[in-house]
């Protein structure tokens, strides 16, 4: 299955409204494809592959939670400089990127559109089975959830026992999770967050933490996983990601 993890991006001569897309961890920018392709020709974008991503294990190993948020962080600054209103759209880990990037209060942005953010994890007998054939090399072509999963991932280790090196860096993560489960009250942007209720990393328990947040309105998705979700139910993001543009290019 030959898939390639790149960035992308647009900048269109006088446009003023853009959204920045951030991925998860192990992730990629392919995740918001099909969100994009649907963008009117007077909003840019920026989809960011993180550092240490899109390549091998060790490259992955050697980067960190600080050079990730230096990524976004100059991102932000880049839109600020030349958009009036900037939309941070964040899958997972990407998420709480976004969030903490808005919490610097940059003047520029004007919402957040999240997806499967994890205030809380969790490691689910599925998320296990998953970590197995990623690791193994075993891509079911039958199976939607392998091949949404094989879609997203953009970090190749050959080696197995390689994995162990990436502990440090979901460790990292954690921190970070609860980094943004103190901040998240403070928040006071504009909020659309969906939630999958069959997420095999983001645990339900994240749902008391949104309740903290008066400005978010939360969707939760029964049949979405943290990276599959069904025709339905992603039409349902995307119609909510066209009408979250659509008001800031009204505003």
């Amino acid at each position: 299955m030959a898939i390639t993890h790149e960035a992308s991006c647009r900048h269109g001569e006088g446009n003023r409204v853009a959204v920045l897309c951030v991925h998860g961890i192990l992730g990629s920018p392919n995740y918001f494809a099909d969100l994009l392709e649907g963008l009117p020709p007077d909003v840019d974008y920026e989809n960011l592959l993180l550092p240490g991503h899109g390549g091998s294990g060790r490259a992955f190993c050697r980067a960190s939670m600080a050079a990730w948020r230096a990524c976004v962080t100059q991102a932000v600054e880049a839109l600020g400089k030349k958009y009036d209103r900037v939309l941070l759209c964040g899958h997972s880990m990407g998420g709480l990127l976004c969030v903490e990037a808005a919490q610097a209060k940059p003047a520029n942005i004007a919402g957040l559109f999240l997806l499967a953010m994890p205030l809380r994890m969790r490691l689910t007998p599925s998320a296990v089975r998953f970590g197995w054939r990623m690791a193994f090399g075993r891509e079911d072509p039958e199976d939607p959830l392998v091949q949404a999963a094989y879609r997203e991932y953009s970090v190749v280790q050959k080696n197995p026992l390689g994995y162990l090196g990436f502990l440090p860096r979901f460790v990292e993560l954690m921190v970070q999770c609860r980094r943004i489960r103190r901040a998240l009250p403070t928040l006071t942007l504009p909020v659309i967050a969906f939630c999958g209720e069959q997420d095999e990393y983001v645990s339900p328990r994240s749902l008391r933490r949104w309740k903290q947040v008066g400005s978010a309105k939360l969707t939760m998705l029964p049949q979405t996983r943290h990276f599959y979700a069904p025709a339905q139910e992603r039409e349902q993001v995307r119609k909510a990601f066209a009408q979250a543009v659509q008001a800031l290019r009204e505003a």
